[in-house]
Protein backbone atom coordinates (compact mmCIF):
# COMPACT_ATOMS: atom_id res chain seq x y z
CA UNK A 1 0.00 0.00 0.00
CA UNK A 2 1.31 3.53 -0.84
CA UNK A 3 0.91 6.44 1.54
CA UNK A 4 -1.73 8.99 0.57
CA UNK A 5 -0.51 12.00 -1.32
CA UNK A 6 -0.08 15.12 0.82
CA UNK A 7 -2.86 17.63 0.45
CA UNK A 8 -2.24 20.39 -2.07
CA UNK A 9 -0.85 23.42 -0.24
CA UNK A 10 -1.17 26.91 -1.55
CA UNK A 11 1.98 28.67 -2.51
CA UNK A 12 1.39 31.12 0.37
CA UNK A 13 1.43 28.35 2.96
CA UNK A 14 4.63 26.68 1.88
CA UNK A 15 7.33 26.74 4.58
CA UNK A 16 9.71 28.70 2.39
CA UNK A 17 7.25 31.61 1.96
CA UNK A 18 6.14 31.98 5.60
CA UNK A 19 9.11 34.19 6.66
CA UNK A 20 8.45 36.45 3.67
CA UNK A 21 4.78 36.76 4.63
CA UNK A 22 5.67 37.62 8.23
CA UNK A 23 8.11 40.26 7.04
CA UNK A 24 5.51 41.75 4.66
CA UNK A 25 2.91 41.86 7.45
CA UNK A 26 5.33 43.68 9.76
CA UNK A 27 6.24 46.13 7.02
CA UNK A 28 2.56 46.87 6.43
CA UNK A 29 1.81 47.74 10.04
CA UNK A 30 5.14 49.38 10.91
CA UNK A 31 4.12 52.89 9.80
CA UNK A 32 1.06 52.74 12.05
CA UNK A 33 3.19 51.64 15.00
CA UNK A 34 5.95 54.16 14.50
CA UNK A 35 3.91 57.31 13.90
CA UNK A 36 3.23 59.08 17.17
CA UNK A 37 0.06 61.07 17.58
CA UNK A 38 0.65 64.77 17.50
CA UNK A 39 0.51 66.43 20.89
CA UNK A 40 -2.40 68.89 20.97
CA UNK A 41 -1.40 72.53 20.97
CA UNK A 42 -2.26 74.94 23.75
CA UNK A 43 -3.29 78.61 23.89
CA UNK A 44 0.29 79.82 23.50
CA UNK A 45 0.10 78.81 19.83
CA UNK A 46 -2.61 81.37 19.08
CA UNK A 47 -1.29 84.13 21.34
CA UNK A 48 0.65 85.90 18.54
CA UNK A 49 -2.57 86.07 16.49
CA UNK A 50 -4.47 87.40 19.51
CA UNK A 51 -1.89 90.17 19.96
CA UNK A 52 -1.97 91.12 16.28
CA UNK A 53 -5.77 91.20 16.29
CA UNK A 54 -5.79 93.41 19.40
CA UNK A 55 -3.41 95.78 17.58
CA UNK A 56 -5.85 95.97 14.67
CA UNK A 57 -3.67 93.85 12.40
CA UNK A 58 -6.37 91.26 11.72
CA UNK A 59 -5.09 90.27 8.26
CA UNK A 60 -1.76 89.27 9.79
CA UNK A 61 -3.56 87.52 12.63
CA UNK A 62 -5.52 85.49 10.09
CA UNK A 63 -2.30 84.47 8.35
CA UNK A 64 -1.24 82.82 11.62
CA UNK A 65 -4.60 81.24 12.38
CA UNK A 66 -4.92 79.92 8.86
CA UNK A 67 -2.03 77.55 9.59
CA UNK A 68 -4.16 75.63 12.11
CA UNK A 69 -7.37 73.62 12.37
CA UNK A 70 -9.38 73.54 15.59
CA UNK A 71 -8.52 69.85 15.95
CA UNK A 72 -4.83 70.79 16.29
CA UNK A 73 -5.54 72.11 19.79
CA UNK A 74 -6.46 70.61 23.14
CA UNK A 75 -10.17 70.73 23.94
CA UNK A 76 -9.94 73.87 26.08
CA UNK A 77 -8.04 75.76 23.38
CA UNK A 78 -10.34 74.66 20.53
CA UNK A 79 -13.05 77.03 21.76
CA UNK A 80 -10.51 79.87 22.12
CA UNK A 81 -9.26 79.19 18.60
CA UNK A 82 -12.79 79.19 17.14
CA UNK A 83 -13.71 82.40 18.98
CA UNK A 84 -10.54 84.19 17.89
CA UNK A 85 -10.83 82.92 14.31
CA UNK A 86 -14.45 84.12 14.27
CA UNK A 87 -13.49 87.56 15.57
CA UNK A 88 -10.57 87.89 13.15
CA UNK A 89 -12.68 86.73 10.21
CA UNK A 90 -15.39 89.19 11.21
CA UNK A 91 -12.83 92.00 11.44
CA UNK A 92 -11.42 91.18 7.99
CA UNK A 93 -14.91 91.23 6.48
CA UNK A 94 -15.24 87.50 5.83
CA UNK A 95 -18.65 87.09 7.43
CA UNK A 96 -19.22 83.59 6.05
CA UNK A 97 -16.04 82.28 7.65
CA UNK A 98 -16.85 84.23 10.83
CA UNK A 99 -20.24 82.53 11.07
CA UNK A 100 -18.66 79.09 10.65
CA UNK A 101 -16.15 79.73 13.45
CA UNK A 102 -18.74 81.33 15.74
CA UNK A 103 -21.10 78.38 15.25
CA UNK A 104 -18.26 75.96 16.00
CA UNK A 105 -17.44 77.91 19.18
CA UNK A 106 -21.11 77.83 20.21
CA UNK A 107 -21.10 74.05 20.01
CA UNK A 108 -18.31 73.83 22.59
CA UNK A 109 -18.72 74.36 26.33
CA UNK A 110 -17.35 77.58 27.74
CA UNK A 111 -18.09 80.63 29.86
CA UNK A 112 -21.63 81.98 29.56
CA UNK A 113 -20.51 85.55 28.86
CA UNK A 114 -18.51 84.37 25.83
CA UNK A 115 -21.46 82.31 24.58
CA UNK A 116 -23.81 85.25 24.95
CA UNK A 117 -21.47 87.50 22.97
CA UNK A 118 -21.14 84.91 20.21
CA UNK A 119 -24.90 84.40 20.03
CA UNK A 120 -25.47 88.14 19.85
CA UNK A 121 -22.98 88.48 16.98
CA UNK A 122 -24.54 85.54 15.12
CA UNK A 123 -27.94 87.18 15.58
CA UNK A 124 -26.62 90.44 14.13
CA UNK A 125 -24.97 88.71 11.16
CA UNK A 126 -28.07 86.59 10.49
CA UNK A 127 -30.33 89.65 10.53
CA UNK A 128 -27.99 91.62 8.25
CA UNK A 129 -27.97 88.72 5.78
CA UNK A 130 -31.72 88.28 5.99
CA UNK A 131 -32.29 91.98 5.33
CA UNK A 132 -29.85 91.98 2.41
CA UNK A 133 -27.32 94.30 4.07
CA UNK A 134 -24.51 91.75 3.64
CA UNK A 135 -23.56 90.95 0.06
CA UNK A 136 -21.75 88.20 -1.78
CA UNK A 137 -19.34 89.55 -4.39
CA UNK A 138 -20.52 93.09 -3.52
CA UNK A 139 -23.82 92.74 -5.40
CA UNK A 140 -25.74 89.61 -4.44
CA UNK A 141 -27.67 89.07 -1.26
CA UNK A 142 -27.51 85.77 0.58
CA UNK A 143 -30.77 85.73 2.49
CA UNK A 144 -30.71 81.93 2.51
CA UNK A 145 -27.50 82.05 4.55
CA UNK A 146 -29.25 84.44 6.92
CA UNK A 147 -32.14 81.99 7.31
CA UNK A 148 -29.76 79.11 8.07
CA UNK A 149 -27.75 81.20 10.53
CA UNK A 150 -30.84 82.29 12.42
CA UNK A 151 -32.33 78.78 12.37
CA UNK A 152 -29.10 77.36 13.81
CA UNK A 153 -29.11 80.03 16.49
CA UNK A 154 -32.80 79.54 17.27
CA UNK A 155 -32.42 75.81 17.76
CA UNK A 156 -28.96 75.57 19.36
CA UNK A 157 -28.56 78.85 21.23
CA UNK A 158 -28.25 78.82 25.01
CA UNK A 159 -30.00 82.10 25.72
CA UNK A 160 -33.74 82.53 25.55
CA UNK A 161 -33.56 86.15 24.37
CA UNK A 162 -31.39 85.48 21.32
CA UNK A 163 -33.35 82.32 20.45
CA UNK A 164 -36.63 84.23 20.65
CA UNK A 165 -35.28 87.12 18.55
CA UNK A 166 -33.98 84.70 15.91
CA UNK A 167 -37.35 82.93 15.73
CA UNK A 168 -39.23 86.23 15.51
CA UNK A 169 -36.99 87.47 12.67
CA UNK A 170 -37.41 84.21 10.79
CA UNK A 171 -41.19 84.30 11.22
CA UNK A 172 -41.34 87.91 10.03
CA UNK A 173 -39.18 87.10 7.00
CA UNK A 174 -41.38 84.13 6.02
CA UNK A 175 -44.56 86.15 6.60
CA UNK A 176 -43.30 89.02 4.40
CA UNK A 177 -42.64 86.51 1.64
CA UNK A 178 -46.18 85.19 1.89
CA UNK A 179 -45.05 81.83 3.24
CA UNK A 180 -47.60 81.79 6.03
CA UNK A 181 -47.33 78.13 6.97
CA UNK A 182 -43.55 78.49 7.45
CA UNK A 183 -44.06 81.72 9.37
CA UNK A 184 -46.50 79.97 11.70
CA UNK A 185 -43.83 77.39 12.54
CA UNK A 186 -41.44 80.10 13.70
CA UNK A 187 -44.15 82.07 15.52
CA UNK A 188 -45.15 78.98 17.51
Amino acid sequence: RTPPAPPETSCLMRPATLPCLALAACAAILPACSSAEAIPLGPESIEPARVLHAEGRSDEAWDILDEFDAEDFDLATQREFNLLAGEVSDATGDWDRAIRFYEAAMAQPGPANEAQGVEQRLLELGIELLEGRRKVLFFFTDRGRGVVTLENLAFTGQFRGTRAEALARLAEYQFDRGEYADAAIFYA
